[in-house]
């Protein structure tokens, strides 16, 4: 999933960027000064996620969003703005409206809501009569075990051709991290943690390496403050 933050005022910029980066550190983002450049980058580029400021030089923000909802695939926009004077035209072509100076806790809510809408529900994996759709949140972790791909629920296991890099990528902003090359873990599952050892709730013991440790720690402080 990614995300694209438009906003003319370098402080604002900012500010944004680290509320995301809060929400999730390892989101991936690109920044833009002006909608002219944002529009630019959709024609060989696509994010999910828009944070716009409507009041902008040249091409306001309500504007690009009006061209971006023009598109075959249409973006997520989350309105940001310090005026109210577009809430009521801006909900025809955003999916969010936040009013400056943005809280941290509104920017979670309404970047949650967008997270959640345009992230899949389940993913299909083969079974004995067929696809069978195997709901996100019921995944407590997948792991790579000898060059086989396992999908592991609090009832089932399933064997997929996935790679577990792809299972990453899909997954951001859902609340999944690497506590290990072979692991990726649901954080709704996190128990606690034992030195370099992961517990799940489950009572699955998980390895933390010391490459990702780091990282993850990162991740899963991010999770819990939301």
């Amino acid at each position: 999933m990614k995300f694209a933050l438009c906003d003319d005022n370098p402080n604002d910029l900012q500010q944004i960027r680290d509320y995301l980066l809060r929400y999730d550190a390892q989101a991936d983002w690109k920044g833009f000064t002006s909608s002219k450049e944002l529009l630019s980058a959709f024609q060989h580029d696509y994010f999910d996620i828009v944070l716009l400021d409507i009041e902008m030089e040249g091409m306001n923000g309500y504007q690009a969003a009006v061209e971006l909802n023009k598109l075959q695939d249409i973006p997520l926009i989350i309105f940001i703005t310090q005026s109210g004077a577009y809430t009521i035209r801006g909900y025809e072509v955003a999916f969010r409206y936040l009013k400056k100076p943005v809280e941290y806790s509104d920017f979670v809510r309404a970047v949650s809501a967008a997270v959640a809408k345009c992230s899949p529900k389940s993913i299909p994996v083969a079974g004995e009569h067929g696809p069978i759709f195997v709901r996100i949140r019921d995944i407590t972790y997948i792991e790579v075990f000898s060059y086989k791909t396992l999908i592991h629920t609090s009832k089932e296991q399933y064997q997929v051709r996935t790679p577990l890099k792809e299972f990453e990528v899909s997954f951001r902003g859902n609340g999944f991290a690497r506590p290990h090359n072979s692991f990726l873990v649901n954080l709704d599952f996190v128990d606690h943690i034992q030195k370099s050892i992961l517990l799940l709730t489950d009572g699955t013991e998980i390895p933390i390496s010391r490459n990702r440790k780091k990282a993850f720690d990162e991740a899963l402080f991010h999770f819990l403050r939301r």
